[in-house]
C-alpha cells in the first residue's frame, strides 16, 4: 500500500498508530449509524490498548540501540489467512534503529468486512511487525502467520506462528469491538 515512512523512530510510530486508529474509528463509525451502539464515547482508541500480534526482529550484528535489523535491502513477505503482503525497503547506514523499513501495509479479505492491517516499526526500543485483523465485532491478530524476510537477496528468516489471543482489559464500547490480545511472550525473530 504505502513505502517507507521517513522520520524518527518514535514519529513514526506515533504516525503508524493515529492511522490504526483513524482506519478503525472510520470502520467502527460505519457501523455505529447503523446499530453498533448508542456512542462512540466508550470506544478505546488508545495506543496502550493491546490488540493484534507483534512479531519482533532482532539483529545480533546490529549497530542499533535494541538490535535492531543492520543495514541492507530487505524483502519482507506476510502470509495469513486473509492473504498475502510483500514488501521492499532499505535501512541505510547509519540507520542505526530501521526507519528506512517502517511502513504500513493493508489487505482486505474476499468477504469484504475484514481487514489485515500489518505496519513494521521502527523505534528506539525495538522493531516489529504489528498485525491486526478487524472488523466490526472485534480487532485481533491472524489466526496463523508466515513470515519470510530477505536482506541483500539472502533469506535470513522464514518463520511460521499460531498464536492463542485473549481478550484485552481494554474494550470498545457496548456493541463496538473487542480487542484481543496474543497470550505470553511476543515471537522474536533473529535475523
Amino acid at each position: 500500500m504505502s513505502g517507507p515512512v521517513e522520520g524518527t523512530g518514535a514519529a513514526w510510530y506515533a504516525m503508524s498508530m493515529l492511522r490504526t486508529i483513524a482506519l478503525g474509528l472510520g470502520f467502527v463509525g460505519s457501523f455505529a449509524v447503523s446499530g453498533c451502539g448508542s456512542s462512540l464515547a466508550g470506544f478505546c482508541a488508545n495506543e496502550t490498548v493491546a490488540a493484534g500480534l507483534e512479531v519482533h526482529l532482532t539483529d545480533a550484528m546490529s549497530t542499533g540501540p535494541a538490535g535492531q535489523p543492520r543495514a541492507g535491502k530487505y524483502d519482507f513477505h506476510v502470509t495469513t489467512e486473509l492473504g498475502e503482503l510483500t514488501w521492499s525497503c532499505e535501512i541505510t547506514a547509519g540507520d542505526d534503529i530501521g526507519t528506512g523499513c517502517a511502513s504500513d501495509h493493508e489487505v482486505t479479505a474476499e468477504d469484504g468486512e475484514r481487514r489485515l492491517l500489518v505496519s513494521s516499526v521502527a523505534s528506539d526500543e525495538k522493531f516489529w511487525i504489528d498485525l491486526k485483523v478487524i472488523d466490526a465485532a472485534e480487532w485481533r491478530g491472524p489466526d496463523e502467520v508466515h513470515v519470510e524476510i530477505s536482506r541483500d537477496g539472502a533469506l535470513v528468516a522464514d518463520e511460521t506462528y499460531a498464536p492463542k489471543y485473549a481478550p484485552s482489559p481494554a474494550s470498545g464500547a457496548e456493541g463496538c469491538p473487542i480487542y484481543y490480545a496474543a497470550e505470553g511472550e511476543p515471537p522474536t525473530i533473529e535475523l
